[in-house]
């Protein structure tokens, strides 16, 4: 189970690094064709460093409450190695609260988008 959890937490966090580059610009009716390649170097050289700097910019938490360093942790949930962690508890805690408000946001911008596509689509057969 714990080993399920962290998983999902590591998709997480890198879907909160890959995401931001998306929501910026976006309107509820448009869906983006491309994505920032940028993304792709942070989630390749998977460093405290870049956790840190998620965790900052996306407004989840304060750099105080940032590690300088990997530490031991049994269940790491930021990081894909077992055993080694970037993130403090609090970090961690941000990281799922986080992960939860924005997977609801990208599913009410969807649901909008698809709601917009059907009402203008039923309004072309009437």
């Amino acid at each position: 189970m714990a080993s399920s959890t962290a998983f999902v937490m590591c998709v997480v966090v890198f879907g909160l690094m890959f995401s931001s580059s998306i929501a910026n610009d976006r309107t509820s009716t448009e869906i983006p064709e491309t994505f920032d390649l940028d993304s792709d170097r942070i989630v390749s050289n998977n460093s405290c460093d870049d956790v840190r700097q998620v965790f900052v910019t996306k407004n989840i938490g304060s750099l105080k409450d940032t590690s300088d360093m990997t530490h031991e942790d049994e269940t790491p949930l930021c990081s894909t190695s077992w055993n080694v962690s970037c993130c403090t508890p609090t970090m961690e805690r941000r990281y799922t609260e986080a992960s939860k408000r924005e997977f609801q946001n990208m599913l009410q911008s969807s649901n909008a988008f698809l709601q917009n596509l059907l009402a203008s689509s039923a309004a072309k057969f009437r």
